[in-house]
């Protein structure tokens, strides 16, 4: 073979391994599943929870938060579920005048919460649920784990409303379940 014909083989050949090294240095980053995969399930689920278990579907031990809420009488309709149960603490919270009651309340929902969720979410997480009326501004919120390192949070929004002892409908209210990671 020439010199000629020498140069222009290895130049192929050259041409190929490049082009087939910069193929599979980008087919490379494409098979990595995105990392918001988890945390898009995990809010996702939490919010499917709220928004379709009803009180009466939970089992939970007799030492439980839950079994206290409905001992106490604050957990009245079995049959309501948990985002309408949440949205109904937060309306008593808010008609409420007296600061140890609106505690009460804001604590009833944070028992609650937190006997569903605790172990649910994996250490690495962290997960807030936030219960806002839009129509007076007013709003509560559960934070577990910090926030200041997290590079991805998700947010899911469901509205909750309902009727309080069959008389008083109260919401809509905008109950948002984040994760972050």
């Amino acid at each position: 073979m020439n010199k000629r014909g020498f140069f222009f083989t290895l130049d192929v050949v050259i041409g190929i391994t490049l082009l087939l090294a910069g193929i599979l240095w980008v087919y490379s980053f494409s098979l990595q599943e995105p990392v918001s995969q988890p945390t898009v399930q995990y809010a996702e689920e939490i919010m499917a929870i709220l928004a379709n278990t009803r009180i009466k579907e939970i089992s939970f031990a007799s030492d439980s938060p839950i079994a206290f809420l409905l001992a106490n009488g604050r957990i009245y309709d079995y049959d309501k579920t948990l985002l309408s149960q949440i949205g109904e603490f937060f309306f008593l919270r808010s008609i409420s005048k007296d600061m140890t009651a609106k505690s009460v309340m804001g604590k009833n929902i944070e028992e609650l919460l937190d006997a569903l969720f605790r172990h649910a979410i994996p250490p690495g997480y962290g997960w807030a649920i936030r219960v806002t009326d839009p129509g007076s501004g007013s709003s509560w919120e559960y934070l577990r784990g910090k926030t200041e390192a997290s590079k991805i949070h998700v947010v899911i929004r469901q509205l909750s409303f309902g009727t309080y002892q069959q008389q008083t409908t109260y919401g809509p209210y905008i109950v948002e379940a984040e994760v972050w990671r």
